[in-house]
């Protein structure tokens, strides 16, 4: 159980890297290539309606295919996306690649909550829950903290993105 307890924190922070770089460093390029306030906020938007949305069917499918399985299916699809946000400057495919995300980052945020619940009991759950907590916050700054690599291309957060991601799922096959 401890396991997955530790597996639970290296996925939120994993995670909070990703929702840290990802999502500002889009915001700029758009805003830099002029995109109008209506495509910047309105990305955004279509990101977190995916969470509210898929929340209710990542429960269910823990319940079917068990939490690890859709933890790492999550940041799998997550990464996915993360690559795709490369074609940030074709719209249509930017709203796409924001629901995918939001979808991947469901199954990551609702998967680690469950483990981190699952291994908590009265007399821990509050210190379980802040380190929870502090790491997601901690990946979110690390994560913000890479936008300067936007100066090495446009492309380049991205790849950083996916490949903390992959680096991860690569290390789980051994």
């Amino acid at each position: 159980m401890r396991k997955n307890f530790i597996l639970a924190l290296i996925g939120i922070g994993i995670g909070g890297i990703g929702f840290g770089l990802v999502t500002p460093v889009t915001i700029i390029l758009l805003e830099q290539n002029h995109a109008p306030s209506i495509i910047i906020g309105s990305s955004a938007m279509v990101g977190y309606i995916s969470i509210v949305i898929f929340s209710r069917y990542a429960g269910r499918l823990i319940d079917s295919f068990g939490v690890k399985t859709v933890l790492e299916a999550g940041l799998f699809i997550w990464m996915l996306s993360a690559l795709g946000h490369m074609f940030w400057y074709i719209y249509p495919l930017l709203y796409f690649v924001k629901i995918i995300m939001g979808i991947g980052g469901t199954f990551i945020f609702v998967s680690t909550e469950v483990m981190i619940n699952a291994y908590s009991d009265e007399t821990n759950r509050g210190k379980n829950i802040s380190l929870y907590v502090v790491i997601l916050s901690v990946g979110i700054a690390v994560g913000t903290l890479l936008i300067w690599t936007i100066k090495l291309g446009n492309w380049v957060p991205f790849v950083i993105g996916s490949s903390i991601v992959f680096f991860y799922l690569f290390c789980k096959l051994f």
